[in-house]
């Protein structure tokens, strides 16, 4: 057994030997392999609907402008025998058939002015000034002033008081309101206008009255403004002034890219081959933006943003902001608007250097966009719109991303890459930087598909929706911070949630420049790697997959509807971990 033992080992060591001189193999590490990709993507799919179209988000004004001078008595003079209650002339028979077809109410209302030498509003509005009212029934009760004629005939007086009623309403109404309201001006009168001397009443200074109410269109942003002139010819009006009278009420309705109609004497006046329907219109999807308020593109990845605010984590050392508050001196300006603004003075690190004080006025969100009131004023962006420049993109989403929030740049490409800003802000990529190389990696996918099926609600249209490609990033956020602290996690945001904003835009389909009317959804997901001290990766939820039923869109939170669970709270709201 020994001998045996002994020659095997004899044995292993003469191979031993051999081995090592036959061969000069030396031993290598052998390198690791690449690390397993990051499972740090999630996708955000569901449906939405567009709001229902209501009347008073398409307000109608009717403006009645009737002339009551000396000659009316003779051209429309008030019936000999009245067999009803009230009986008016042709004219106040023709607004009182508006008025029963039309009542006012759900948007609708109208105004009434008559005019000879002088003007004179004969409606009130709801503060008892002259204007505009719902109330029919008080606009009838005024038409017996219509039956007395006196003085002369002042066109450009009557014209110059229209404009600065029209202009008082318009002046009540929001933003969005006034985008979607629709003048109509009805200017009625027997002959020419008088007195006319140099200066006063002349053909060119009335035509240039009409023009003046048909640029409030532009001027307002409002969806239209028509100025229609009629004619009422008198038994024993001389040809030749009648030939003069229909002229110039022809331009003038031409000016107002209204219509103009001529009535011969005893002929019935009627209104109604004008159009008094208010534009109720469907709406339809406008845009659609998903915005990550934890990440942003850098260096051709996605960094952390821990408080939303804009600014990146590695960009809050340089001016020693906190990266986990997103108003680091509590003076109601983001640390994002004070870095970007140092050159104008403001400090991010001292809370005296601008006026942000008020609770509702400055520090509110009158329009739930994501910035206070103070912020929007120094912007110059609107503080009742979502949208200032109505180009589908939030305000604090194109200024957080690099936008611009005051000037319709969807279309224009700022850093010259390829793609168009308002392509980036939607992808989540950086406008202002050549990031296309980046884009298959990192820029969020659409895939928007309207919706035909039975459970869509009558009047509006619903769209399916998948977003995908949505980069989640370590957050150090306030439950992070507990954790390592080992101090206990209650309420607030998941340990490193990134919280994602999901901002849905419509507006009526025929009128994309619209405002248009908003809505959003939020959802939340976790990514927590080696940056949290973690041994391995932990995304929530797990399959990536988030989904939103249409009850989930809730309108802004400064935008309040008639249910208060329909406003977005995101306490509340914030589907996800």
């Amino acid at each position: 057994m020994r001998i045996a033992r002994a020659g095997g080992l004899a044995a292993c060591w003469a191979l031993s030997a051999l081995l090592a001189a036959c061969s000069d193999v030396t031993l290598k590490q052998v390198q690791a392999g690449p690390p397993p990709p990051r499972d740090d993507k999630i996708a955000v799919e569901g449906r939405f609907c567009t709001d229902p179209p209501k009347p008073l988000e398409f307000p109608l004004r009717v403006l009645f402008i009737v002339d009551t001078s000396q000659s009316m008595n003779v051209t429309d003079p008030a019936p000999p025998t009245c067999t009803a209650m009230m009986c008016f002339p042709r004219r106040g028979e023709a607004v009182l058939e508006v008025l029963n077809a039309y009542p006012g109410g759900n948007g609708v209302e109208y105004a009434l002015e008559q005019f000879g030498s002088s003007s004179a509003i004969l409606t009130q509005d709801a503060m008892m000034q002259d204007g505009f009212t719902a109330d029919s029934d008080l606009v009838k009760t005024r038409l017996p002033s219509l039956s007395m004629g006196a003085s002369e005939t002042n066109y450009e007086g009557a014209l110059r008081t229209g404009y600065r009623i029209l202009l008082r309403d318009m002046m009540k109404l929001d933003t969005t309101a006034r985008s979607r309201a629709r003048y109509v001006v009805i200017f009625l009168s027997d002959g020419l206008p008088a007195p006319v001397r140099d200066g006063f009443n002349t053909p060119e200074l009335i035509r240039a009255e009409v023009k003046r109410i048909k640029s409030l269109e532009k001027d307002q942003r409002l969806a239209e403004v028509k100025v229609h002139t009629v004619y009422l010819a008198g038994p024993n009006t001389p040809l030749a002034t009648q030939l003069q009278a229909k002229e110039l009420l022809a331009d003038m309705a031409r000016d107002g890219t209204g219509t103009f109609r001529a009535f011969e004497p005893n002929e019935r006046v009627s209104f109604f081959y004008l159009d008094f329907r208010a534009f109720v219109r469907v709406f339809a999807l406008k845009d659609l933006v998903v915005d990550n308020h934890n990440a942003r593109l850098s260096a051709g990845k996605m960094a952390v943003d821990s408080d939303g605010d804009g600014l990146l984590d590695s960009e809050e050392v340089e001016p020693g902001t906190d990266p986990t508050k997103a108003d680091t001196d509590g003076d109601g300006f983001s640390d994002l608007l004070e870095v970007r603004l140092r050159n104008a003075g403001f400090d991010p690190l001292f809370p005296g250097d601008a006026d942000c004080r008020l609770p509702d006025q400055d520090r509110g969100d009158d329009d739930g966009d994501g910035l206070r009131n103070c912020e929007e004023r120094f912007l110059g962006t609107n503080s009742r719109l979502v949208d200032s420049d109505a180009d589908g993109l939030p305000d604090a989403v194109e200024f957080r991303l690099g936008g611009n929030p005051v000037a319709s740049d969807g279309l224009t490409d700022a850093d010259f890459d390829g793609a168009a800003n308002g392509l980036e802000l939607r992808g989540h990529t950086d406008p202002t930087h050549d990031d296309t190389a980046q884009f298959s990696k990192t820029a969020y996918r659409y895939d928007v598909r309207e919706a035909f099926d039975t459970t869509t609600p009558p009047g509006q249209l619903c769209y399916d929706f998948t977003v995908e490609n949505i980069t989640l990033v370590p957050v150090r956020n306030a439950a992070v911070i507990a954790e390592e602290m080992g101090m206990p996690v209650t309420g607030g945001e998941p340990a490193g949630a990134n919280t994602i904003y999901l901002h849905m835009a419509s507006a009526p389909r025929d009128s994309p420049e619209d405002y248009g009317n908003h809505r959003v959804a939020c959802v939340r997901g976790v990514f927590r790697g080696p940056e949290n001290g973690r041994a391995f990766d932990l995304k929530l939820p797990a399959n990536g997959r988030i989904k939103l039923l249409a009850s989930d869109f809730k309108k802004p939170a400064g935008q309040p509807g008639d249910d208060p669970m329909d406003v977005f709270d995101p306490a509340r709201d914030c589907r996800g971990p």
